[in-house]
């Protein structure tokens, strides 16, 4: 195995049979890339909560031989791992005067293609159907997102508000979310959107919800992040970049996807919702004209 891809997709396959040590640092592994590539198997050990042969077993359970050739595999793509924004702030300059500024555009548009490819490659359109008809029955949707996801929540929320009146944005103040999460039940669903570094309030809505029976649909980078356990469905968006900030490309093209299948299977009343929006919009005066 060569690829981080599938190495990531393989241990997720092979996560329910490993035993539970070994699970344990799969599950390590899977939300810290970054570190595989850069600490000991001694110091992943540590971090894990594992002996440090434990890391051997996961590297031949993915059929490496050692440790070190599965360290090798996610070293060759550091740039792409490191969680440290000066870190990655760093390597970015370094890249840019190895190849040239020039390269650099054509450096951030094949990560972002790449980005959307695997995103198409993973996410199924049955997926996208169960989740839809899930926020199609749900009597209130609630949209979340903290730090950086606030506005993929706020734009998940914006694209879809017109023709779904029901949907509500939870506010970026975690200490809010209590408020608005209260009277959530089994007919409602919540929309959780976290990436690394994950907001512990968006977590704990997740968690909420879930002890309330309501339906929760992640939007994240991994099928093991926080946010993501125990949710009834989760979507992996890629977020490889040269860039020192994540590329949510991606992220965005999958929310577009997940509104459009909603609406797609609205009938009349969400075309007239959005026409009544558009009434008032206009009587408003709120989009320019020309004279």
């Amino acid at each position: 195995i060569v690829d981080l891809n599938a190495i990531a997709d393989l241990l997720i396959d092979l996560y329910p049979d490993l035993t539970p040590q070994v699970r344990k640092a799969a599950k390590y592994v899977l939300e810290n890339p970054a570190r595989v590539a850069t600490q000991s198997m001694r110091q992943l050990a540590s971090g894990a909560d594992v002996p440090p042969p434990t890391m051997g077993r996961l590297a031949k359970a993915l059929g490496f031989e050692t440790y070190n050739e599965l360290r090798g595999v996610y070293q060759s793509d550091y740039h792409l791992l490191s969680s440290s924004f000066p870190d990655r702030a760093r390597q970015l300059q370094i890249q840019a005067r190895a190849d040239g500024r020039q390269s650099l555009w054509l450096n951030l548009a094949e990560a972002a293609s790449n980005n959307l490819a695997e995103l198409a490659r993973i996410t199924a359109a049955d997926d996208l159907i169960h989740a839809a008809n899930i926020l199609t029955k749900a009597r209130r949707v609630f949209v979340m997102g903290v730090l950086s996801s606030f506005s993929f929540a706020h734009y998940c929320y914006y694209i879809a508000q017109m023709a779904l009146p029901n949907w509500r944005l939870l506010p970026a103040n975690g200490g809010m979310i209590a408020d608005h999460l209260a009277g959530i039940t089994e007919s409602d669903a919540l929309i959780a959107i976290a990436f690394p570094p994950y907001g512990r309030s968006t977590v704990d809505a997740v968690r909420f919800a879930t002890k309330h029976k309501a339906r929760t649909i992640a939007i994240t980078d991994s099928p093991v992040a926080p946010v993501a356990r125990k949710c009834t469905r989760v979507f992996v968006t890629p977020t490889a970049s040269p860039h020192h900030f994540s590329s949510f490309i991606a992220t965005t093209a999958l929310i577009e996807a997940l509104v459009a299948y909603v609406i797609a299977q609205g009938g009349d009343r969400l075309v007239e919702n959005i026409a009544r929006i558009e009434r008032i919009r206009n009587d408003l005066k709120e989009y320019w004209v020309e004279d």
